[in-house]
């Protein structure tokens, strides 16, 4: 079986180049996307970009 890339936490990829990089469904994705941005608590916000935020909490570790 072949090894999916490394994704880097700060690198600036799309949801559906995830998707086809860890050969998955681009709902796959977003729905690990958003356990992941709930456990971190950055619930949805109109006004706040949750990559952004999860990405400096991750440098911030």
């Amino acid at each position: 079986m072949a090894r999916p890339k490394t994704l880097r936490p700060d690198a600036e990829i799309s949801g559906w180049a995830i998707a086809a990089a860890l050969f998955l469904s681009y709902g796959s994705v977003e729905k690990h996307v958003t356990q992941i941005f709930t456990k971190l608590g950055l619930p949805p916000s109109g006004n706040d970009h949750r990559r952004v935020l999860a990405v400096l909490r991750y440098l911030e570790a």
